[in-house]
C-alpha cells in the first residue's frame, strides 16, 4: 500500500481528535469526582455585610455564582433539590468572571427588584452555553418579566451597578477566584460537591 502524504494527514488527524477525546474524558471524570477546599468564615458577617437579617435557627446557604459556568448550574440544581425537602435559604450572590457574566449579574438585580428573580435565574442558567448571545436589554419581556418597561430602564441606566459592585466587592474580600463558592455552616467551600456531599454537610 503506497502512503501518501494526504493519508498521513489523515491518519495524524484522527489521531489527534481520539487523544483530545480522551482529554475531555478525563477532565470530565475529574470534574465529577468533585474536588473543593473548605475555610471557616462566618455567616453572620457576610450577611451582615450586605445588611440582611440572620437566624440562628435556620439553615444557609450562601451561594457565589457566575452565570457563564456550567458547574454553577450543577451544583445549583443539587443545592434546589436538597432545598425543596428541607428549611434551607438560598442566597445568591453574583460572581461574575467576565463582562458578559457581568452583565448577565445585572440584569439579574433589575428582575429581582420585580420579585422575577427565580424566573430570570432558571433561564440563564439552562442557556450559560449561550450567555454570549443573549439581549439582556430585551430579555424581560422574552421571559414574561412583569413591567419590561421597567426592567429595560434599570438595566440600560445601569441603575443596581451599586448594589451589584457591593457584592462583587465582597466576593473579592474574601478572595472568591473559583465558582461555585458557597458558604454552608460557616465554613467557604470552593469547588463543586455532589448532592450526598452536600447533604453530609448541611445534616439533613
Amino acid at each position: 500500500m503506497k502512503i501518501t502524504n494526504k493519508y498521513i494527514t489523515l491518519v495524524l488527524a484522527i489521531g489527534t481528535i481520539v487523544i483530545a477525546g480522551l482529554v475531555m474524558q478525563k477532565y470530565t471524570k475529574e470534574q465529577i469526582r468533585y474536588t473543593y477546599r473548605a475555610t471557616p468564615i462566618s455567616t453572620e458577617k457576610v450577611l451582615a455585610f450586605l445588611d440582611q437579617d440572620y437566624n440562628s435557627s435556620k439553615k444557609y446557604v450562601i451561594i457565589f455564582f457566575d452565570y457563564n459556568c456550567p458547574y454553577c448550574a450543577i451544583f445549583d440544581d443539587n443545592i434546589q433539590a436538597i432545598s425543596q425537602d428541607n428549611d434551607i435559604s438560598l442566597i445568591y450572590f453574583p460572581r461574575p468572571l467576565d463582562p458578559v457574566s457581568y452583565n448577565a449579574a445585572l440584569a439579574m438585580e433589575c428582575a429581582k427588584t420585580q420579585n422575577n428573580f427565580s424566573v430570570f435565574h432558571t433561564y440563564l442558567k439552562r442557556n450559560n452555553h449561550k450567555l454570549h448571545n443573549i439581549n439582556f436589554l430585551n430579555i424581560g419581556q422574552e421571559i414574561g418579566i412583569k413591567n419590561s418597561a421597567e426592567y429595560k430602564e434599570c438595566y440600560l441606566g445601569r441603575k443596581l451597578e451599586p448594589v451589584l459592585e457591593k457584592k462583587v466587592n465582597l466576593a473579592d474580600s474574601l478572595t472568591i477566584e473559583v465558582v461555585p463558592s458557597y458558604i454552608i455552616n460557616n465554613m467557604l467551600i470552593e469547588g463543586i460537591m455532589t448532592k450526598n456531599q452536600l447533604i453530609e454537610k448541611l445534616g439533613v
